[in-house]
C-alpha cells in the first residue's frame, strides 16, 4: 500500500518484500525478466483452483473472458475462450458459446469449477 514502509522498500529496489499481520502474510517479489505461467505456478503451494488473469495467447488453457461491452471481444476469434461473462444488458452478437451473467458470481464459479 502506498505510504507504507513495505511499499517504499519495494519502490526503492528491494527484490522481495514480505508483509505480515495477524490475519496472514504476503510475499511480493520482483524480477527484471518476465515469468512464464509455468514458472509462476511453480511458486504456489498446492491449491485446487488457480485463477489467472492475462496470458491471453496460451494454447490449451481454458479461459473465461469478462466482457463489459467495450471493444471487440476475444471470444469472436479465439477458440480458447470457454465462456464469456457479460455485464447485465450487454449483448454479444455472433458468439454461440457459453454466456455467463457477470453479476452472478455463483454461476461463474460453478462454470469454472465444472470445467
Amino acid at each position: 500500500m502506498p505510504g507504507k514502509d513495505s511499499h517504499r522498500h519495494r519502490v526503492a529496489g528491494a527484490s522481495e518484500v514480505i508483509v505480515a499481520s495477524d490475519s496472514g502474510w504476503a510475499r511480493l517479489a520482483a524480477s527484471a525478466d518476465p515469468a512464464s505461467l509455468q514458472t509462476l505456478l511453480g511458486q504456489l503451494r498446492p491449491v485446487d483452483v488457480v485463477l489467472v488473469e492475462g496470458f491471453k495467447q496460451l494454447e490449451g488453457l481454458k479461459r473465461v473472458e469478462v466482457f463489459r461491452g467495450q471493444g471487440t471481444p476475444l471470444a469472436l476469434t479465439d477458440p480458447g475462450i470457454a465462456a464469456v461473462a457479460l455485464s447485465a444488458g450487454v449483448e454479444l452478437a455472433g458468439y454461440g458459446g457459453v454466456k455467463l451473467p457477470l453479476e452472478d458470481t455463483s454461476a461463474v464459479l460453478e462454470f469454472i469449477l465444472s470445467t
